[in-house]
């Protein structure tokens, strides 16, 4: 196998993976009721940006996709603490 078939092989396969992460963080958010959108935004990208990376099209950086991972969860523990508000009046 040449090298250039093992890197195209191995770009494949991480593009795979974050299509895949991306997909996680977005069904995260609609379990909680936000859209990828939501997320998006509280992270600071544009959504448009953010779909780009969920098809494939661009390949963010794993900096960027932590971030994304950390605004899903952020905004997950807002809303519990609104609903544990809520129950506790």
């Amino acid at each position: 196998m040449t090298n250039e078939l093992k890197v195209s092989r191995l770009a494949h396969t991480m593009n795979t993976q974050t299509m895949q992460t991306i997909e996680n963080i977005k069904e995260k958010a609609e379990v909680a009721g936000y859209t990828i959108t939501d997320v998006a935004r509280h992270a600071g990208f544009h959504p448009a940006q953010v779909s780009r990376y969920a098809t494939g099209k661009t390949i963010p950086l794993v900096t960027t996709i932590r971030r994304l991972d950390e605004s899903v969860d952020s905004l997950i523990q807002a809303r519990f603490k609104a609903i544990r508000g809520l129950l506790n009046d």
